[in-house]
Protein backbone atom coordinates (compact mmCIF):
# COMPACT_ATOMS: atom_id res chain seq x y z
CA UNK A 1 0.00 0.00 0.00
CA UNK A 2 1.24 3.53 -1.07
CA UNK A 3 2.38 6.02 2.14
CA UNK A 4 0.22 8.86 4.03
CA UNK A 5 0.95 12.51 3.46
CA UNK A 6 3.17 14.14 6.05
CA UNK A 7 0.96 15.01 9.26
CA UNK A 8 2.57 18.80 9.18
CA UNK A 9 -0.79 20.29 8.42
CA UNK A 10 -4.44 20.12 9.57
CA UNK A 11 -6.05 17.45 7.30
CA UNK A 12 -9.75 16.77 6.82
CA UNK A 13 -10.40 13.03 5.99
CA UNK A 14 -6.90 13.08 4.30
CA UNK A 15 -7.93 16.01 2.46
CA UNK A 16 -5.89 19.80 2.92
CA UNK A 17 -8.49 22.18 3.26
CA UNK A 18 -9.62 23.78 0.34
CA UNK A 19 -7.63 26.97 1.06
CA UNK A 20 -4.88 25.42 1.13
CA UNK A 21 -2.40 24.32 -0.85
CA UNK A 22 0.91 21.32 -0.61
CA UNK A 23 3.71 22.64 0.20
CA UNK A 24 7.27 21.87 -1.17
CA UNK A 25 7.84 19.43 1.47
CA UNK A 26 4.78 17.61 0.91
CA UNK A 27 5.07 17.22 -2.70
CA UNK A 28 8.87 16.28 -1.66
CA UNK A 29 7.10 13.54 0.05
CA UNK A 30 4.09 12.66 -2.83
CA UNK A 31 7.07 12.63 -5.38
CA UNK A 32 8.79 10.06 -3.21
CA UNK A 33 5.88 7.65 -2.93
CA UNK A 34 4.89 7.86 -6.30
CA UNK A 35 8.48 7.24 -7.71
CA UNK A 36 8.59 4.28 -4.93
CA UNK A 37 5.71 2.75 -6.88
CA UNK A 38 6.55 3.53 -10.26
CA UNK A 39 9.87 1.80 -10.23
CA UNK A 40 8.05 -1.24 -8.40
CA UNK A 41 6.29 -1.78 -11.41
CA UNK A 42 8.98 -1.47 -13.59
CA UNK A 43 9.05 1.91 -14.82
CA UNK A 44 11.90 3.63 -16.10
CA UNK A 45 13.25 7.27 -15.19
CA UNK A 46 14.38 8.68 -18.40
CA UNK A 47 15.21 12.42 -17.62
CA UNK A 48 14.72 15.48 -15.34
CA UNK A 49 13.69 19.03 -16.18
CA UNK A 50 13.85 22.32 -13.71
CA UNK A 51 9.53 21.40 -14.46
CA UNK A 52 9.88 17.51 -14.24
CA UNK A 53 11.26 14.20 -13.73
CA UNK A 54 9.97 11.88 -16.23
CA UNK A 55 9.62 8.06 -16.32
CA UNK A 56 8.33 5.26 -19.36
CA UNK A 57 6.66 2.44 -18.69
CA UNK A 58 5.35 -0.47 -21.07
CA UNK A 59 2.05 -1.08 -20.96
CA UNK A 60 -0.83 -3.37 -22.89
CA UNK A 61 -1.51 0.09 -24.55
CA UNK A 62 2.12 0.44 -24.99
CA UNK A 63 4.56 3.15 -23.87
CA UNK A 64 3.38 5.59 -20.97
CA UNK A 65 5.34 8.64 -20.64
CA UNK A 66 4.81 9.60 -16.88
CA UNK A 67 5.78 13.07 -15.27
CA UNK A 68 6.18 14.29 -11.38
CA UNK A 69 6.46 18.16 -11.00
CA UNK A 70 9.16 19.04 -9.41
CA UNK A 71 8.26 19.88 -5.74
CA UNK A 72 8.44 23.47 -5.68
CA UNK A 73 6.60 23.80 -9.07
CA UNK A 74 2.94 22.76 -8.28
CA UNK A 75 0.77 23.22 -5.40
CA UNK A 76 -1.78 20.49 -6.25
CA UNK A 77 -0.65 16.69 -6.24
CA UNK A 78 0.01 15.78 -10.12
CA UNK A 79 1.05 12.87 -12.07
CA UNK A 80 1.23 13.51 -15.78
CA UNK A 81 0.88 10.69 -18.42
CA UNK A 82 0.29 10.10 -21.86
CA UNK A 83 -0.06 6.76 -23.83
CA UNK A 84 2.17 6.99 -26.82
CA UNK A 85 -0.34 4.70 -28.56
CA UNK A 86 -3.78 7.30 -28.68
CA UNK A 87 -5.99 4.38 -30.41
CA UNK A 88 -4.59 1.79 -28.48
CA UNK A 89 -5.16 3.49 -25.45
CA UNK A 90 -8.72 3.68 -26.44
CA UNK A 91 -9.17 1.02 -26.86
CA UNK A 92 -8.56 -0.35 -23.32
CA UNK A 93 -9.78 2.94 -21.81
CA UNK A 94 -12.99 3.14 -23.51
CA UNK A 95 -15.05 2.98 -20.51
CA UNK A 96 -13.07 5.40 -18.58
CA UNK A 97 -15.45 6.81 -16.41
CA UNK A 98 -13.10 9.76 -15.27
CA UNK A 99 -13.26 11.09 -18.37
CA UNK A 100 -9.33 11.07 -17.73
CA UNK A 101 -7.92 9.77 -21.29
CA UNK A 102 -7.53 12.83 -23.92
CA UNK A 103 -9.00 11.16 -27.01
CA UNK A 104 -7.08 13.07 -29.47
CA UNK A 105 -3.31 13.29 -27.35
CA UNK A 106 -3.38 10.46 -25.08
CA UNK A 107 -2.88 12.63 -21.97
CA UNK A 108 -4.48 10.60 -18.84
CA UNK A 109 -3.79 13.09 -16.12
CA UNK A 110 -4.43 12.61 -12.33
CA UNK A 111 -4.94 15.90 -10.33
CA UNK A 112 -5.86 15.84 -6.85
CA UNK A 113 -5.63 17.46 -3.03
CA UNK A 114 -5.52 14.52 -1.40
CA UNK A 115 -2.17 12.69 -1.30
CA UNK A 116 -2.81 9.40 -0.40
CA UNK A 117 -6.29 8.65 -2.75
CA UNK A 118 -4.16 10.36 -5.43
CA UNK A 119 -1.28 7.88 -4.97
CA UNK A 120 -4.46 4.70 -4.60
CA UNK A 121 -6.65 5.86 -7.25
CA UNK A 122 -3.45 6.12 -10.15
CA UNK A 123 -2.35 2.29 -8.67
CA UNK A 124 -6.10 0.92 -8.98
CA UNK A 125 -6.55 2.61 -12.66
CA UNK A 126 -3.10 1.72 -14.19
CA UNK A 127 -3.03 -1.93 -12.48
CA UNK A 128 -4.99 -3.47 -15.39
CA UNK A 129 -2.99 -1.57 -17.93
CA UNK A 130 0.30 -3.20 -16.87
CA UNK A 131 2.23 -6.20 -18.67
CA UNK A 132 1.85 -9.43 -16.82
CA UNK A 133 5.38 -11.35 -16.60
CA UNK A 134 5.15 -14.57 -17.20
CA UNK A 135 7.74 -17.24 -16.29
Amino acid sequence: MLGNPPNNKPVVNNLLKLNEMATKKEQAEFNKQAEKYLTSIGAEYTRESSLMKWYKLGTVCGELRIGLDAPDKSQVFSIFCRFEDVNEAKKYLQFDYYGRLNQYSGKWNFHSQNFAGLLRGFENELSPLLLTVTA
